[in-house]
């Protein structure tokens, strides 16, 4: 029996995952096996284990699947996926013995919340969401390549040597593609309060499309210890 977390076979026993119901009480959901040094990290608060801890089995993983240099940043970033505060996300770690193995006090101290900027494919006006002819089209090319069978790696390289500038002017990576490819904003939903829910900017692509995107990268990942969950959108 290997740890569900980093895949070790060091003292690896049952950890109950429980969330709590609308009576205040907690309802057992089941039972992960960690190692006895997850188990001794892992975080009692459901939203910070399902999501957080069990996805991510060290900091390089972390950063290295949201394409930034600083945990903070990723923090930012997992923060809006999960359509939370940054200042709820504090108050949860805070809440915590340890941050986890991922995040130090001073990634906490450094937080600052994101700057007005849209999504990379969309700008903003009159306070809405409307798609950027030139960085949609580009959205749509990347989504089109994988689904047409290009990795990741290949699709970076593509995009480095056609010159097509990020927000940032930095170098396109398999990390920067997987995140836009991950981002259920392009088929017109949004995060909120941790649900995904319809919202009311224009999509980029098709909900089928974007499912079927998710599939893939669910089946594609190599490696079982970065495997992620496919998003389903709610299209009832």
């Amino acid at each position: 029996m290997k740890c569900e977390r980093c895949w070790s076979e060091d003292g690896v026993g049952d950890l109950i995952v429980a969330e709590s119901n609308k009576s205040g009480r907690n309802a057992e959901l089941g039972k992960i096996h960690l190692c006895h040094s997850c188990r001794a990290a892992a975080p009692r608060e459901p939203l910070l284990l399902q999501k957080l801890f069990l996805k991510f089995a060290s900091k390089k993983e972390l950063l290295q699947h949201y394409g930034v240099n600083a945990a903070s940043d990723a923090l930012v970033r997992w923060c809006t996926e999960m359509g939370i505060t940054l200042k709820e996300a504090e108050t949860l770690l805070s809440q915590e013995s340890v941050r986890l193995g991922l995040f130090a006090a001073s990634d906490m101290s450094s937080l600052q919340p994101p700057t007005r900027q849209p999504p990379y494919g969309y700008r903003i006006q009159e306070g809405s969401l409307i798609p950027s002819p030139s960085e949609s089209s580009v959205v749509l090319s990347v989504f089109d390549k994988y689904l047409e069978g290009e990795t990741l790696e290949d699709i970076a390289q593509w995009l480095n040597r056609s010159r097509v500038p990020t927000r940032k002017d930095k170098t396109w990576h398999r990390s920067t593609v997987r995140y836009l490819l991950r981002n259920p904003l392009y088929a017109g939903y949004q995060r909120r309060n941790g649900v995904l829910r319809k919202s009311s900017h224009p999509a980029l692509l098709e909900p089928s499309l974007f499912e079927k995107t998710q599939a893939m990268l669910a089946e594609r990942c190599r490696r079982p210890d970065q495997k992620v969950s496919a998003i389903s959108l709610d299209t009832g």
